[in-house]
Formats: C-alpha cells, sequence, structure tokens
C-alpha cells in the first residue's frame, strides 16, 4: 500500500517538513499569506515554548487575528505536541488522537470574527493574500485541508469549528460571563483575542488565570493574549507588560507592532489618524503601545507606587506597644455598601498611634473583603460580616451612610454599642464642598506626599514639555500603601473619572479607599490643630 505522502512531489515535501519549524514559510507557501517582522517573532516565541504567557499588544490592523488564524491553521496542520508519525501505524494512531486548540474573544461576535476570516483565507480572498504591489492573490494549496464549519451540539446550540483533515479541531467560544462557556475542555494552543475588550475589566485576570491557566495545564500549552490597549484597561495592560520586561519573569513574553509593519495598510490612513485622534489614542490605536489615561482622578505615577509586591494580602492584628505602653497602631475600618449590583467592599487599614502617619510610616492596608451586592445579602448578614472583621482588630469603624440601606445598618451598629462613625458622600462642609469632593483631595494629597520637584542646578523647579512641575519620582512617596494582590481598588482607582462622569462607574472599593484617605487627613489636621492650640498656651 502506498502512503499518501509519497503521493506528495519532493519539493512540496520539502517545504512542508521545513513548514513543521518554519511557521512563516508555512504561512507563505501554503496559506499565500507574507508574515510581517513582528508576527514571524511572535509566533515563533510561542511555537519554541519562550513562556506561558504570550502578550502581543498591538495596534489596530497590526494583523493580529491573520496571525492567530495561521498560528491556528499551522498547529492544527501538524499536530503541534505530537510526536511526528514514522511509519503507517504511527500515522494512524496520529490522526486518532483527539487534537484541539481554542480561540476566545470576549463577545460571540468577536470570537465570529476570526472564524469568519479563517473562512476567507480558506476561500482565497482574505486581504492578507494579496501581493501588495501586484495586486495578485497567492497561491495557497494548503488551505483545501481546512473548512470552517457551524455545528449544532447536543444541548441544540450552535458552535463555530475550524476542521483539518486530519481531524484536528478549532474551538470558538466566548469569555464572557467570566468564561463560564470554557469550562471542561483541554486545548493544545489557547489564544485570547481583543481581551481588552471585555466589558468588565474585573473579570480579565479571572479568566487568564482561573479558566485558561486550568484549561492549559493538560498539555502545558501556550495562552496567547492578543488586542489593542484601550483607555480601560491600561492600566492592566501595562502590568503584563512589566512582566514581560522583568528578566526574572520566565512565565511572560511579548512584543508590540504598530499599524505601519501592516503592509496591507494604507499611509494615508495612519496620516489621517494623526491629525484628527487624540495622542494618546493615536498611541494605542496606531502605534500599538500605551497612550496615557486623560480625564482621570489619579495619574498612573501615584496609584503604582501606593500598591506595592511584598505586602502580603492579609496581615493579623498588631497589638505591640511602644516606650510607656501606648499602642503603635489604630485600625480603621471602612465600609462602602452595595446599591444595585455592585459589591459590598470592607477595607481595614492600619494606622499609626496618634494618626502619625508619613511617607516613612505609612497607613497600611491589611485586610479586604469583597461581599456580593445588596440583592443576595439582609440587613443582618452585612452587620455581622462588618462585625466579625472589627472583632479581632479594634478601631473605629466608618460606614457609607449616603442612602437609606447604609443609615440602616449603621443604626444597628451603634445600638449594638460598636464604635461606628457615618460616612455621607454629599454631606456638606461650612464652605459647601461635598464630603466626597474633600476625600478625592485627601487621597491626591496623601498619595503623593513626600514628593518633590526636580530642580536644576540654581534650585529652581524644571517645567516639563506641557510647562508643568517635573516631579521627582526616584525616590519614596505617598502615605498610603497597599498590597499589589488588592486588583479590585487598583483597577477602579486606575480609571476613576471626577464627578459626575463616575456616575455610571463600578467604583466601590476606589470609595472605601477615598473614605480611608479623607477620615485619616481629616484626623491627622485635627491632631495637628490641637497640639498648636496647646503649644500656643490655649489648652
Amino acid at each position: 500500500m502506498t502512503r499518501r505522502s509519497s503521493l506528495v512531489a519532493d519539493e512540496v515535501k520539502s517545504w512542508i517538513i521545513r513548514g513543521r519549524y518554519d511557521i512563516g514559510l508555512f504561512a507563505e507557501r501554503g496559506l499565500g499569506i507574507i508574515l510581517h517582522p513582528a508576527q514571524v517573532e511572535a509566533a515563533q516565541a510561542i511555537i519554541d515554548g519562550h513562556a506561558a504567557y504570550n502578550l502581543l499588544t498591538w495596534a489596530n490592523r497590526a494583523g493580529k487575528t491573520t496571525l492567530l488564524c495561521v498560528l491556528h491553521m499551522w498547529a492544527l496542520f501538524y499536530r503541534w505536541g505530537i510526536p511526528v508519525p514514522e511509519n503507517e501505524r504511527d500515522e494512524a494512531q496520529w490522526q486518532k488522537e483527539e487534537y484541539r486548540t481554542l480561540h476566545a474573544a470576549p463577545l460571540n461576535e468577536l470570537a465570529g470574527r476570526a472564524w469568519l476570516a479563517l473562512g476567507d483565507i480558506i476561500n482565497g480572498t482574505s486581504k492578507a493574500q494579496r501581493d501588495p504591489l501586484t495586486g495578485k492573490r497567492r497561491p495557497a494549496p494548503l488551505a483545501q485541508m481546512f473548512a470552517t464549519t457551524r455545528e449544532r451540539n447536543e444541548t441544540g446550540s450552535d458552535k463555530l469549528l475550524l476542521r483539518c483533515l486530519n481531524g484536528a479541531v478549532t474551538d470558538f467560544r466566548s469569555s464572557e460571563g467570566k468564561a463560564a462557556r470554557i469550562e471542561g475542555g483541554a486545548w493544545r494552543l489557547l489564544t485570547w483575542d481583543e481581551w481588552p475588550s471585555t466589558e468588565n475589566p474585573d473579570d480579565i485576570r479571572y479568566v487568564l488565570y482561573n479558566r485558561l491557566t486550568a484549561r492549559a495545564s493538560d498539555f502545558d500549552a501556550p495562552i496567547v493574549l492578543t488586542g489593542t490597549i484601550t483607555p480601560e484597561t491600561e492600566h492592566i495592560a501595562k502590568e503584563f507588560l512589566a512582566m514581560c520586561e522583568d528578566p526574572a519573569n520566565e512565565d511572560w513574553w511579548g512584543n508590540q507592532a504598530s499599524r505601519s509593519l501592516n503592509p496591507s495598510s494604507s499611509t494615508k490612513s495612519m496620516e489621517r489618524a494623526l491629525r484628527n485622534l487624540d495622542p494618546e489614542d493615536y498611541a494605542r490605536s496606531v502605534e500599538g503601545r500605551p497612550g496615557g489615561v486623560k480625564g482621570r482622578v489619579l495619574p498612573s505615577w501615584l496609584i503604582d507606587p501606593a500598591f506595592l509586591p511584598e505586602l502580603p494580602a492579609w496581615q493579623a492584628p498588631d497589638k505591640t506597644t511602644a516606650e510607656g505602653g501606648v499602642p503603635k497602631w489604630q485600625y480603621l475600618h471602612l465600609w462602602d455598601l452595595a446599591i444595585s449590583a455592585a459589591d459590598n467592599v470592607g477595607m481595614v487599614l492600619r494606622v499609626p498611634w496618634g494618626w502619625r502617619f508619613s511617607p516613612a510610616n505609612p497607613v497600611v492596608g491589611v485586610s479586604i473583603k469583597v461581599i456580593p451586592g445588596s440583592r443576595t445579602l439582609i440587613d443582618a448578614e452585612i452587620e455581622f460580616a462588618i462585625e466579625e472583621t472589627w472583632l479581632p482588630y479594634g478601631g473605629d469603624i466608618y460606614i457609607d451612610t449616603t442612602d437609606a440601606h447604609g443609615k440602616n445598618v449603621y443604626r444597628t451598629l451603634r445600638q449594638r454599642g460598636l464604635p461606628v462613625h457615618q460616612f455621607d458622600f454629599k454631606e456638606l462642609d461650612h464652605a459647601k464642598v461635598t464630603r466626597k469632593s474633600r476625600g478625592l483631595r485627601a487621597i491626591r494629597k496623601l498619595f503623593a506626599e513626600g514628593i518633590a520637584p526636580q530642580r536644576d542646578g540654581a534650585g529652581e523647579a524644571i517645567h516639563d514639555d506641557l510647562g508643568l512641575i517635573a516631579y521627582d519620582q526616584g525616590k519614596p512617596y505617598g502615605c498610603m500603601k497597599f498590597p499589589l494582590a488588592w486588583h479590585k481598588p487598583k483597577d477602579q482607582l486606575s480609571v476613576l473619572k471626577p464627578p459626575p462622569e463616575d456616575d455610571k462607574q463600578q467604583k466601590d472599593a476606589a470609595m472605601v479607599v477615598l473614605m480611608g484617605a479623607q477620615v485619616c487627613e481629616q484626623e491627622r489636621r485635627s491632631v495637628t490643630r490641637r497640639y498648636r492650640v496647646t503649644v500656643a498656651g490655649y489648652g
């Protein structure tokens, strides 16, 4: 019996064999697609197994989806990860073994976009297969090995698939709802396209570490994250990029690509974007790099130093005393109670005794609790959670009493004798300034405390290109510190807008930090004022 491979011409067989180790050759000779340098670099890094997580933060129209299509077709064609068969018996077993890869995206529509792009490649109508100079289509002899299908599963729902003639399959799934649809599978290559478009950015880390990582564990499969950075997820992208750039972190690898690398992109369109787009949007959309986030309450250079990787996610109460038996610390409990679909968030801060905190002796977050919204909890359950958290630490409790729900909880705890205080965000002071506005001022002040302007040889402050004072960010500053593991408050602070633009934002954890900053600053000023009055002889 003649093996099928013996019917293939020697020249074709030669480049097919080499294509197993050279994906650029496979794409060009087999699919009629010439990959640009960033695509080749990324593909080879993924194939060579440089890292478990591969981050491609590319510009719009830089060729993200095309690369993912080629990767899946290459993996299916060669059944990447399974040893090459050496005889007919091995080949029969090679084809019988189940082989699947996964392509996920935040929405079914986005996942379907790659499925349609694969259909264009198979039909020979993809723009990536056209020579930009001659306008002619390149031949794609291996495209006929594949087919995109829409099939109905046993539950009656439709599913999108890419099938190869050797029996290998690519599944297309949505990562909506914390990627519940990705449960119960094992894949040899996992790609998550347009991850920055996830509706709730809080879900990004959960999907990546809890869903995709678990599904990749059976075969130690690489996970590829592709997408153009958005203002809402830039802080998460920067966190991932920092891990890629850290030489000590072997789990992450990444590269960036601008739209100009794509041969099919128009120079005129990029020039038009430069004229009309905001510089930050241009950096993200066209250049494929972080652009900065305008219109936010706090810049990244204030938030990033406030969240430290060396701080543990939880710390036990510290009851040690200083000289004279005075406690070293006091504890501050802050609770933002849920309205609608928001969460109940409680935070415990460890404050130096007497409110004498500074950059050298900062306020530190020691505990955080996130409890599902009020639609699933009764008041008694929330009250129990607050009291249970307070008992080991002691200290004062501040509760968000902006609405009636918070006021009811406050009254009940007060009747029990707990040291509870109201915090009404709409409360006005003598200058008609709301407590929320005072909290925003306090959080900026405490996060920036200790930072000094850069100075020239004459001692004058140096200004940047925008005419603003350039600060020296090389020295420690800020007198509120939190564990880096507390993703929820960091994420919400990173995108928090000033009122009233913040009304539509989920900001429960950010408001707890704001409450803490306002109370700490208010109490410290009160202590300082009493000290000054006493020294002046009025005490």
